[in-house]
């Protein structure tokens, strides 16, 4: 899937648009990705945990709940929804890979997977970024800026010659949500 034949949405506060690849509202997720042109404030999303990942443009320098926070192409950043953060595009505009999760509806992880990594999922998975090269599904090629959207289980891909970004979510009982750093801290909430 093309990302850019999706609808853009503007953001609450007019500073960007964001284009929603998939959502589950019944159990509280959303995989999106937002343009940003500019300096802007993120949305604040009470009661939920965020993850994002630049996936085109030269990074994002980040405030993070009163944090510098550096966030370079095809690193993961990862916060509460409900803390104040301030985004600066570092050399014009930047798209951002979002996921933003209830808190205590599951749990969520985002990675960035390089070349010759073989993907293989249990229905976790419900987005896949190529950042560069291809990604190599069923014998089909998946290139650079395009999304798959990977539906059931069993399904096997493999990162050639670039990397993409996995986006998973596993919803269940209350828990923590929280799998990678959270960025204020260094550590797990």
């Amino acid at each position: 899937m093309d990302p850019a034949d999706l609808p853009a949405v503007p953001w609450r506060n007019g500073a960007g648009t964001t284009r929603a690849l998939r959502h589950d509202p019944a159990a509280g997720w959303r995989v999106s990705v937002a343009a940003v042109p500019g300096p802007a404030p993120w949305s604040p999303m009470p009661g939920t945990h965020r993850w994002s990942c630049v996936v085109a443009g030269e990074g994002l320098d980040l405030v993070v709940d009163g944090r510098a926070v550096a966030a370079p192409p095809a690193t993961v950043v990862s916060h509460p929804g409900d803390v104040a953060v301030h985004g600066r595009p570092r050399a014009g505009p930047v798209a951002n890979l979002n996921l933003v999760l209830r808190r205590g509806g599951g749990t969520g992880r985002m990675r960035v997977r390089t070349a010759g990594t073989r993907l293989a999922w249990d229905g976790g998975a419900v987005a896949l970024w190529v950042l560069a090269g291809d990604l190599c599904v069923d014998g089909a090629a998946v290139g650079p800026g395009r999304v798959l959207l990977p539906e059931g289980e069993g399904v096997v891909a493999t990162v050639g010659g670039g990397s993409c970004v996995v986006v998973e979510v596993a919803v269940r009982a209350p828990g923590p949500v929280e799998e990678q750093p959270d960025v204020r801290t260094g550590g797990r909430r």
